[in-house]
């Protein structure tokens, strides 16, 4: 089964609440906002989860589209780098909690790992 959709309405903050994330936005502590996706040629991404560096975490689709949506694992300095989501169904991450540990929701179940570099 499949992990749910993120839900772009709802604000991701980091665990120190400087850093923050909504649909296609990324927040700095000074709440100057940052877009990414959703260009000509490009995937609509929706950020889901985001670190105290302000590292965050999502997922891109192509709207109207069928294809399998990507995850989006966006750097500090704005780079932005996807992977296809695993077979095994874990989602891109809903949240970080103190010391960088990822909370994911796989299968109807709430999962804590540590983020990987």
């Amino acid at each position: 089964m499949m992990a749910s959709r993120p839900n772009p309405e709802v604000m991701a903050t980091s665990p120190d609440r400087e850093w923050k994330a909504i649909g296609s936005l990324r927040l700095n502590p000074e709440t100057e906002p940052e877009c990414f996706g959703g260009g000509t040629d490009e995937r609509t991404v929706t950020l889901t989860a985001i670190t105290d560096e302000g590292r965050a975490f999502g997922v891109a689709d192509e709207p109207g589209h069928a294809s399998t949506p990507l995850q989006v694992d966006l750097a500090p300095d704005g780079t932005v780098t996807t992977h296809e989501v695993p077979t095994h169904g874990l989602s891109a991450p809903i949240g970080f909690l103190a010391g960088d540990l990822a909370v994911h929701w796989h299968d109807d179940v709430l999962t804590v790992n540590p983020l990987a570099d």
